[in-house]
């Protein structure tokens, strides 16, 4: 990935990405969305741990995302089937034992 700053190098978890410099370590929250023509992201850079310190939110563009994230999509597409809508509905729709819930 490249910020306007540095290129850097994903790796560690999806939740928290360790994010290296070549030129030293740094350590970032990176959240990245995909999809077969789109990539964003954002990154936030850890600067301190006691306490949590982060800096501003950045966002990212496509071309500072690598392609790589790309690949992690499903390689077809495909559908779901009227029982296992029932079976999510059940679930997460009202009344469900994870009922979704607009956080806003």
């Amino acid at each position: 990935m490249r910020t306007d700053r540095k290129w850097f190098r994903l790796g560690g978890s999806p939740d928290l990405a360790r994010i290296e410099a070549k030129a030293g370590s740094e350590e970032a929250i990176l959240a990245v969305g995909v999809t077969r023509h789109e990539r964003i992201g954002l990154i936030q850079k850890i600067r301190g741990r006691d306490p949590l310190h982060l800096t501003s939110p950045e966002w990212l563009s496509a071309g500072q995302i690598d392609e790589f994230f790309s690949t992690l999509l499903p390689s077809k597409t495909s559908e779901i089937t009227v029982e296992e809508i029932a079976e999510l509905s059940a679930i997460f729709g009202e009344g469900g034992e994870m009922q979704a819930e607009r956080l806003s």
